[in-house]
């Protein structure tokens, strides 16, 4: 199984071979990120609320969890942010 720091290094590696020039570029990342929540959250509320659905798809919510991951990894990796202290530190505070 990877850690998250193999992720981080699988996804800097696929930004620097197939990224723009200049890396990651923060805005469009954080638009990507809010975007794939908005989806997330959509779904939810789609079968909790007013517009129910039948079953909870959960096809789209693993996709929209696979890109909210990809993102947060971009974002991290941009800052030089290393997600597994991060989380560690938010763990043992629960």
């Amino acid at each position: 199984m990877k850690t998250i720091k193999d992720l981080q290094t699988d996804i800097r590696t696929f930004v620097e071979d197939n990224g723009s020039p200049s890396g990651y570029y923060s805005p469009m990342i954080l638009s990507s990120l809010l975007k794939s929540l908005h989806n997330f959250s959509n779904i939810f509320n789609n079968f909790y609320n007013f517009k129910r659905t039948n079953k909870l798809e959960v096809e789209k919510i693993e996709k929209e969890i696979g890109e909210l991951l990809f993102n947060i990894i971009c974002l991290a990796n941009n800052y030089g942010i290393d997600l597994e202290s991060v989380l560690d530190d938010v763990v043992s505070n629960l």
